[in-house]
């Protein structure tokens, strides 16, 4: 497969791949004590940038296009659809505490970034925003200047009044120095949660009263967006709408499809996320004899080396990563098919969609989405109507429409509709 460097490039800005989470903090060691904590605690704010018409514009025009480099579709298929007239917008990194579920409730300090429009008051609506994989430390809305994804968020809807919340994630984004939390449930929902809180603590410090609260996430930040849906109807807080781009509601079922029924079409990057999903669950949920087991001996330091984050996605695709057969050895094929090792048996009760949710979801998906297809695109929406949800819909961003054109298309509908209900 001939993949230019380009279009490499604009498709991991925030590649939200299909392989997230795990099941709950009960599958971590039962004999971990519990450390006493503080999770949703406010550490410190700061005022780190102000976006305002000239940045707003670059990321319309002539970032967008290189976004769109090698896409199926073009940046001009979008623009009209994006916001032209723009408010000022305040960019404030927060650091809060938040606990890892998975180690006994060991107690860390998380990071997110807070947008606040020139002019918000009380009753500014909020949008709660999930970022998609991160391949390096920047990815991450906290590394707003570096992270096109965020940007897009922050043209569309915090230069238009939204208020917006983003976690970096435990062990995402330059200022944590946790292991990657990738694939890794129990923090990853806390985190979630956690900087929710904080930033609503944050607020008021801004003598701020915020409005509805909307949810949206691509791919691994569309399943994020799910797992944090649940939980906050769960804990009591009112939603007013969530929007999946590419948000895989059964990570497992994808991972299996890629082995065993891949597509012509799908993305390169497969290896390099499952890779780093193994050794997340090892540091993690001390799953012994997994990676070892999993990736073939010549391509683990370079595996390794990669979840650590010392080497790019291009050393690692120098270094042979592209090719799932030259990667994973014969037991991790063998073991998916019968979900024989400890390794798929959490894997498999990853989900994020087997419950009846009160809030109004949509969930945008595309049949040519190369990380996500489109049944796993919509899989919480279809299973959710199932169980008797009146207000759940799916829809399809076009025939054309790739991993990246389905986030931007769900940033322009979601919009609309969000401004409907606020």
């Amino acid at each position: 497969m001939n993949i230019s460097r380009a279009r490499l490039l604009a498709g991991i800005f925030g590649v939200g791949l299909l392989f997230f989470a795990v099941f709950s903090s009960g599958c971590g060691p039962e004999s971990t004590p519990i450390v006493p904590a503080d999770p949703g605690l406010l550490i410190s704010h700061e005022l780190v940038s102000t976006y305002g018409d000239a940045e707003f514009e670059l990321v319309r025009t002539l970032e967008l296009d290189t976004f769109f480099t090698d896409a199926q579709m073009n940046a001009g298929d979008f623009r009209g659809g994006l916001a032209s007239n723009y408010k000022k917008v305040a960019l404030y990194r927060v650091a809060y505490e938040t606990i890892i579920p998975e180690l006994g409730n060991r107690k860390v300090v998380a990071y997110g970034l807070v947008a606040i429009p020139e002019g918000a008051t009380n009753g500014a609506p909020v949008l709660s925003f999930q970022h998609g994989t991160a391949f390096s430390r920047g990815d991450a809305p906290t590394n707003f200047k570096g992270h096109m994804e965020t940007k897009l968020a922050l043209l569309q809807f915090a230069s238009q009044g939204y208020i917006i919340v983003a976690a970096d994630y435990v062990g995402n984004g330059p200022y944590s120095t946790e292991p990657n939390t990738y694939f890794v449930k129990g923090v990853s929902e806390q985190a979630m949660f956690d900087m929710h809180t904080a930033s609503m603590s944050f607020l008021k410090k801004m003598n701020i009263t915020p409005g509805k609260l909307f949810l949206l996430g691509w791919s691994q930040g569309g399943y994020n967006t799910l797992l944090h849906f649940r939980k906050l109807e769960r804990s009591g807080v009112e939603v007013a709408g969530v929007a999946t781009a590419s948000g895989p509601g059964d990570p497992a079922r994808g991972v299996i499809r890629s082995l065993f029924a891949r597509r012509d079409f799908d993305a390169p990057y497969s290896a390099a996320a499952t890779t780093n999903m193994m050794f997340a669950y090892e540091n993690y949920y001390k799953i012994a004899n997994c990676t070892k087991l999993f990736i073939r001996p010549e391509k683990y330091q370079l595996a390794k080396d990669f979840y650590d984050f010392k080497i790019s996605f291009y050393d690692y695709l120098a270094g042979g990563g592209m090719n799932i057969d030259s990667v994973y050895a014969p037991e991790f094929f063998e073991t998916a098919k019968a979900l024989s090792h400890p390794f798929w048996e959490l894997y498999s009760q990853a989900e994020c969609y087997r419950w009846l949710s009160k809030a109004p979801l949509r969930q945008y998906y595309s049949g040519r989405d190369e990380v996500v297809p489109a049944d796993l695109g919509k899989l919480a929406v279809d299973y959710q109507t199932s169980i008797g949800k009146t207000n759940a819909t799916s829809h399809d961003a076009g025939p054309n429409a790739d991993h990246r054109c389905v986030y931007v298309h769900t940033l322009i509908d979601a919009k609309a509709w969000f401004d409907s209900m606020k």
